[in-house]
């Protein structure tokens, strides 16, 4: 007779966590390490070594997501649910610190703006960082336009598929 002992199953070398400290700690952990990962991408891209087919935008992810989650379900959909979980963890980690960038536009631009108040003790004018706020998103709409039309000659042109292994 077979015996399952739930609760128990090994990934990435070592066992998954039984109780609910072990769990919120591994979680913690698990967020941390994705948060490093983008640190290290920056890294990556600032030095050269990140190809332009490697920069990733939504069309991208997905493709990723499909992909990864595809390959993990042969070993089981509670396998392959848990890499869906680990995917929205890093992918929430990298929009959150995205978001913390001091640029115009993003809540890290706010952020900016609030500590230069605090510094000088003054407020900036509201019209001045209207203006910056503004010239930060179209900024950032213009990075994101051209992300997406990589990603789109990406999958036009099978680079997914070769960065994928497919």
């Amino acid at each position: 007779q077979k015996t399952y002992n739930l609760g128990i199953l090994f990934y990435g070398g070592r066992l998954m966590p039984e109780t609910i400290p072990e769990y919120l700690s591994e979680i913690c952990s698990e967020v941390q390490y994705n948060v490093n990962i983008v640190f290290e991408s920056f890294k990556m891209i600032q030095k050269g070594r990140v190809s332009r087919n490697e920069v990733m935008g939504p069309v991208g992810t997905v493709a990723v997501i499909g992909t990864t989650v595809e390959q993990s379900s042969k070993y089981g959909i509670f396998n392959a649910f848990l890499v869906f979980l680990q995917l929205l963890i890093m992918i929430s980690a990298n929009l959150a610190i995205m978001n913390l960038l001091p640029i115009p536009g993003l809540d890290g631009g706010r952020l900016l703006f609030i500590l230069l108040e605090m510094i000088s003790r003054r407020c900036l004018n509201p019209k001045i960082e209207e203006k910056i706020n503004a010239a930060g998103m179209i900024l950032l709409l213009i990075v994101m336009a051209l992300i997406l039309s990589n990603d789109i000659w990406n999958v036009i042109s099978g680079a997914y598929k070769e960065i994928l292994g497919g």
